[in-house]
């Protein structure tokens, strides 16, 4: 599965389990550190690590796995690195603070599909 693939495929599980204002970033062009950032957020901290949990889950039964997996200690954010593709979820507030759509606004904003849930709930 080639990066965007893997970035749209995630984003349609984080929107399938009703993660908010989902988001891909192509930072590719402008980073080393990755291809695709994928960002979501939930209402609170249960909400966010269901979230985590259920794209790391969905992402093993694809056969990938996370090359690493950090958060901060009362779980206001995830990150999950997939090598080309890092996965950042937040509650609203944390997401509001890092912005990092704004840190990353020369990056191109990939739209996901029509069907976006319906891809997160077959695959």
């Amino acid at each position: 599965m080639k990066a965007r693939e893997k970035a749209i495929q995630i984003a349609a599980f984080l929107d399938s389990k009703k993660a908010e204002d989902v988001q891909i970033l192509y930072v590719e062009e402008h980073t080393a550190l990755t291809s695709y950032f994928v960002l979501a957020h939930g209402n609170n901290a249960p909400q966010v690590k269901s979230l985590a949990d259920y794209a790391e889950d969905k992402m093993a039964e694809l056969g990938f796995l996370t090359c690493k997996r950090e958060r901060d200690t009362e779980a206001t954010w995830y990150a999950l690195d997939y090598e080309d593709v890092i996965i950042h979820i937040f509650q609203r507030d944390t997401r509001d603070f890092f912005d990092l759509e704004h840190i990353w606004a020369a990056a191109e904003r990939i739209p996901l599909p029509e069907n976006k849930q319906e891809e997160g709930q077959n695959a």
